[in-house]
C-alpha cells in the first residue's frame, strides 16, 4: 500500500494546462441551459488547443531542464539527507515525458476538440486514468485485506465457539466429578462415624470385662471347688461299691460250701 502511494505523481508532475482546457470544454459540450455552448466548446478547442498544449510542453519542458540540474547538483547530499520527490532526478523524466506528448498534442488536440470534446479530455486525462486505477488498485488490496481479515475473525469466532463448548462441557464433567466425590466423602464420613460407634461400643465391652474379671474369677474358684468335692464324693462312693461287692461274693462263695 504504501509503495502504491509513493508511486502516484506530484502536483506539479501531473500539471496539465490541456487537461483543464478540454474539462471545461467537454462540461459546455454538455451543456443542457444553452444549444450554443457545445458548438462554441468545439470551435474554442480548435482555435485554441494547438496553443493550450504548446504551452504545457514549454511548461513541462522547463521544468525537466531545471530539476535535472537541480538533482544534479544534490545528488552527492542524496545519502546525507532525504530528497524530495519532485527534486530526484526521476521527476525531471516525468516532466520530459508530459512535454513529448504535450508536443504531439499541439498536432492532435484541436481536431480532437473538434470532433468530440469528451475524447480530447480523455486523452489529456492519462495522468488521471493512472490515479484511478491506482485507487482501485488500492481498494482491491483494501478489500483483499478486510475479507482476509473476515476470514481470520470467522476462524477465530469457530475456535473460541468450539473452546466454549470445550469449557462448558469440562465445567459440566467437574461438576459432576464435584457431586460424585462429594457424595463419596459423605459415604467415607458415615462409615467413619459407624467405626467409631463400633469402636466406642468394643471399649464399653471391653471396660465391663475388666470391670467383671475379679467376679468371674471368684466364680471359677467356687466351681473347682464344688467339682473337687464333687470328685471326692463319687470317688468314695466308688469304693463303698467296692467293699459291697466283695462282701456279696465272699457271702456267695460261703453260701455254696
Amino acid at each position: 500500500m504504501n509503495s502504491i502511494h509513493k508511486s502516484t505523481f506530484s502536483r506539479v508532475e501531473s500539471f496539465s494546462l490541456s487537461e483543464n482546457f478540454t474539462y471545461r470544454m467537454a462540461l459546455w459540450n454538455h451543456a443542457t441551459n444553452s444549444r450554443l455552448k457545445p458548438l462554441v466548446a468545439r470551435i474554442l478547442g480548435f482555435a485554441c488547443g494547438a496553443f493550450v498544449a504548446l504551452g504545457d510542453f514549454l511548461i513541462h519542458a522547463a521544468l525537466s531542464v531545471c530539476k535535472s540540474l537541480i538533482a544534479v547538483s544534490i545528488l552527492p547530499f542524496k545519502c546525507c539527507f532525504p530528497i524530495p520527490q519532485d527534486l530526484k532526478l526521476s521527476s525531471s523524466f516525468v516532466h520530459l515525458i508530459y512535454a513529448v506528448r504535450s508536443l504531439f498534442q499541439v498536432a492532435i488536440l484541436p481536431f480532437a476538440c473538434l470532433l468530440n470534446p469528451d475524447r480530447a479530455y480523455r486523452i489529456c486525462e492519462h495522468n488521471r486514468y493512472e490515479e484511478v486505477k491506482i485507487k482501485e488498485m488500492e481498494h482491491a488490496l483494501i478489500a483483499q485485506k478486510m475479507d482476509q481479515i473476515k476470514a481470520e475473525f470467522t476462524s477465530k469466532e469457530k475456535t473460541v465457539e468450539s473452546q466454549r463448548i470445550t469449557l462448558t462441557d469440562l465445567g459440566n464433567k467437574l461438576e459432576r466429578s464435584e457431586h460424585s466425590l462429594h457424595q463419596e466423602n459423605q459415604t467415607q464420613i458415615e462409615k467413619i462415624k459407624n467405626l467409631q460407634n463400633e469402636n466406642d461400643h468394643l471399649k464399653d465391652k471391653i471396660r465391663n470385662l475388666k470391670n467383671n474379671l475379679p467376679e468371674i474369677h471368684s466364680d471359677e474358684s467356687h466351681e473347682n471347688e464344688i467339682i473337687a468335692n464333687f470328685q471326692q464324693q463319687l470317688q468314695e462312693s466308688n469304693e463303698r461299691c467296692a467293699s459291697i461287692q466283695e462282701k456279696s461274693s465272699k457271702l456267695i462263695q460261703m453260701s455254696m460250701n
